[in-house]
């Protein structure tokens, strides 16, 4: 029986064979199974979910997010949209942004063609805060990918979001939002976040986790 190689996998040889219900097993099938083993948890360690939030659109569409906590995105594809916590010096209030139809939101937005998703970072806390935060202290956070499903129908993909947790560097007045979408800024107590972010189980997590980066 041939072995295949495999690029950069190191194995450790040793002959082993036995026999279940009269299949015999040897060596070669032992390193298929580690490997494709191996391969399996790595995934599975990149994506676990922490929990799922559904709500309903303004037209009625059913809306489901699942979030993933991570600290790193360079492997997750097809964002469309970044947003950030954003904490002031002494790690205590973050800044929320109230959006024109009345709700509070996160400073972020749309991912525009040939940026990364950094540049968009921070091209939207300007426009949206007029502030500028450290570059060197931008920390993936979190991120989810949303579902919609109509009356009858299963649930089809959506959009991919990421969310960072970034630090203030200047405390610059908000003037204006170039795209008229952001009407406000807002520095909050982060104990407060849930009078603000309506977010279920989401914010509840983000009230949790975030206390690991303010230590």
């Amino acid at each position: 029986m041939q072995c295949h190689n495999f690029k950069n996998i190191r194995v450790v040889h040793k002959t082993v064979s036995w026999k279940v219900d009269g299949f015999l097993f040897d060596n070669c099938y032992i390193k298929y199974y580690i490997i494709s083993i191996n391969i399996l948890n790595n995934k599975m360690q990149q994506e676990t979910i922490d929990h799922q939030s559904f709500w309903a659109d303004e037209d009625g569409t059913e809306c489901r997010a699942d979030i993933y906590l991570s600290g790193n995105f360079s492997d997750i594809g097809n964002v469309s949209q970044v947003y950030s916590f954003i904490l002031n010096n002494d790690k205590t209030q973050l800044l929320i942004a109230k959006h024109k139809k009345g709700p509070y939101t996160l400073p972020g937005g749309h991912v525009e063609k040939g940026e990364t998703l950094i540049q968009t970072l921070i091209r939207e806390i300007k426009e949206e805060t007029n502030k500028e935060i450290f570059e060197d202290k931008i920390i993936p956070f979190f991120y989810q990918r949303t579902f919609r499903k109509k009356l009858h129908s299963d649930w089809e993909k959506d959009e991919v979001q990421v969310r960072y947790i970034t630090f203030v560097k200047n405390n610059n007045k908000f003037i204006s939002d170039p795209d008229g979408d952001i009407t406000e800024n807002e520095w909050i107590n982060i104990e407060d976040l849930e009078k603000y972010l309506n977010w279920g189980k989401t914010t509840k997590m983000v009230m949790s986790e975030i206390q690991k980066y303010i230590k």
